[in-house]
């Protein structure tokens, strides 16, 4: 298992700040960075469960304080993680826990969901930019 850096990076994603943490999750060959996402300065965290009544995952936003992830039960964490694989300058984000699902959007400023159909008319490549002072550092986030 990859060691856990314990940094938080903060990105800008209009109109949310994104917070991504590495993962203790191991990676699973060539998919990427395993990752968690959250925004509200650290407090919601993205998360990738099987909607059972339409049959394909769904994005939810739980209430969960992104530091604490790395620590919770592998089983449930899986469905925060997220592969991040990067390719040039873009960024796809595969969920772990339905692997061959990626975020997406049909167009810019549009919410965010999943999709096993990249390349298409949804969007998956998404760009992360740095953001030189977070709203919260990782001190305020680890309470």
């Amino acid at each position: 298992m990859p060691a856990l850096r314990t940094t938080l990076l903060s990105v800008t994603f209009f109109p949310e700040t994104f917070y991504v943490l590495a993962s203790p999750l191991s990676s699973a060959g060539n998919k990427g960075n395993p990752v968690f996402l959250a925004v509200s300065g650290g407090k919601l965290c993205l998360y990738c469960e099987m909607d059972k009544k339409k049959g394909r995952p769904t994005l939810l936003l739980k209430k969960k304080d992104i530091s604490q992830l790395p620590t919770s039960d592998t089983k449930d964490s899986k469905g925060f993680t997220f592969y991040r694989k990067k390719r040039r300058c873009r960024n796809t984000l595969e969920s772990a826990a339905h692997q061959g699902w990626f975020i997406s959007t049909c167009h810019a400023n549009e919410p965010v969901r999943m999709t096993d159909k990249p390349g298409t008319q949804e969007l998956t490549n998404f760009t992360f930019v740095p953001v030189s002072k977070a709203h919260t550092s990782p001190s305020e986030v680890s309470e």
